[in-house]
């Protein structure tokens, strides 16, 4: 199980602590020493990804993918639109989830940018050159449905998709360490771009409370991919652990099927803490969020007819996204 949807364990890959992953060979570097390989994944797989509709909502989701987010694309800076060149954003961990007997849900909590602006402007397929970069706060055990759920921090990145029609299938995805952290923790995820051309960036996350931290960095981005204009401040998603017809062997369903499997804190903020396009250099850092320019037109959304409905909801303002539900 991962942030992007269920994927062959072939394809998903744990990097040393400040691993660098070189996003056209596939090499593994820490301190300028290769240490591994990912070579190109070979196992068919779709990468999820909600697309808003017209009345501006995600698809309806049998009790999987994403519930809950925020996101804006790049703002048009005197008639340029530049792209990201970091997002910062704060939050704070819930209180740990109450699981019904028999549920355990893997849930995801992260900020997030992405190349394709799929999500800010009704885009309609992500294609071979879609990279993906997260900082991820989770809840549960993804190791077939585990029974000793609880709250851990990792970086994530996707890259090296195989277009199919509007979809991505069969990418590459990795995590730095999982990283515990407690309850009530504040936590940091920071995206920043490190390099151009070709690009590099590191994803980087920080317990403010215990200072724990993780991170990694994906570096050597063709120049045939997109550049990062779409940004995610908050997102809630979750799935079912493993799918039907899964032909892994599972003692456990995880299971986001009763609305108490939530954290009962009831709602979980995101607060902004710096949004910067690159303008007119890619290390420039022109800040458009609140503190600097405000230029950034921040949305918020609501898949359809989520499965448990749990009365979801987000109020977003240009610093903060308030996912909320009832329990």
């Amino acid at each position: 199980m991962t942030p992007f949807g269920v994927a062959d364990d072939s394809c998903v890959h744990e990097t040393p602590m400040g691993a660098g992953i070189d996003a056209q060979s596939g090499d593994v570097a820490v301190n300028g020493k290769v240490v591994d390989h990912y070579g190109p994944c070979a196992v068919p797989w779709k990468l999820k990804m909600p697309k808003k509709t017209s009345d501006n909502e995600g698809p309806p989701i049998p009790a999987t993918g994403w519930y809950s987010w925020s996101d804006a694309q790049a703002a048009s800076i005197s008639g340029t639109v530049y792209p990201y060149d970091e997002l910062y954003v704060d939050w704070t961990v819930p209180t740990n989830p109450s699981n019904v007997s028999g549920d355990y849900p893997i849930e995801y909590m992260f900020s997030g940018l992405q190349n394709n602006q799929s999500l800010s402007s009704n885009g309609t397929g992500c294609g071979s050159t879609m990279i993906l970069i997260q900082p991820v706060l989770e809840w549960g055990d993804n190791t077939c449905g585990g029974t000793t759920p609880s709250w851990q921090m990792a970086s994530w990145e996707v890259w090296g998709c195989t277009a199919s029609g509007s979809s991505c299938t069969s990418c590459n995805t990795a995590h730095s360490p999982w990283t515990s952290v407690s309850a009530s923790d504040s936590i940091s995820g920071e995206m920043w771009q490190y390099a151009n051309n070709l690009d590099a960036w590191e994803i980087y996350m920080y317990d403010n409370t215990s200072s724990a931290w993780t991170y990694n960095t994906l570096y050597n981005i063709s120049s045939s991919s997109p550049k990062f204009e779409s940004a995610q401040m908050g997102v809630f998603e979750a799935y079912n652990w493993p799918p039907s017809g899964n032909p892994k062997t599972c003692t456990t369903i995880a299971s986001l099927a009763h609305c108490s499997d939530l954290s009962h804190a009831d709602s979980l903020t995101f607060d902004l803490v710096g949004a910067y396009q690159a303008d007119p250099s890619w290390n420039s850092f022109y800040e458009t969020d609140a503190y600097g320019s405000n230029q950034l037109s921040w949305g918020g959304w609501v898949a359809t007819s989520p499965s448990p409905s749990c009365s979801w909801w987000n109020s977003v303002t240009s610093t903060t996204t308030d996912i909320t539900w009832v329990y």
